[in-house]
């Protein structure tokens, strides 16, 4: 395993759970979509990312952005559909 700190397996686990509940109650189950919803939240955090570390928000050493972060980023996104797609009535 990696050497993080255990709350960010804490973070990205709840993350997953979430999903994995939210994909077995849903009727409206489409997996593509549920990794759609995940990059877009990547990419997301990437715009935010540039625009927090342009304007000097926070920054990272050079070329050091921690890897954990995007992973944390994909991990969120996934239950977001489910939860929308339990609102959308055809």
């Amino acid at each position: 395993m990696l050497s993080l700190d255990i709350a960010w397996y804490i973070l990205m686990l709840g993350f997953v759970v979430a999903w994995l509940i939210l994909y077995k109650l849903n009727k409206k189950n489409n997996i593509k979509k549920d990794l759609s919803t995940g990059l877009l939240t990547v990419f997301i955090g990437l715009v935010v990312e540039i625009y927090a570390v342009s304007n000097g928000m926070w920054n990272y050493t050079a070329g050091n952005w921690p890897w954990q972060l995007w992973v944390s980023y994909f991990v969120s996104g996934l239950p977001f559909y489910q939860i929308v797609s339990r609102f959308i009535v055809k």
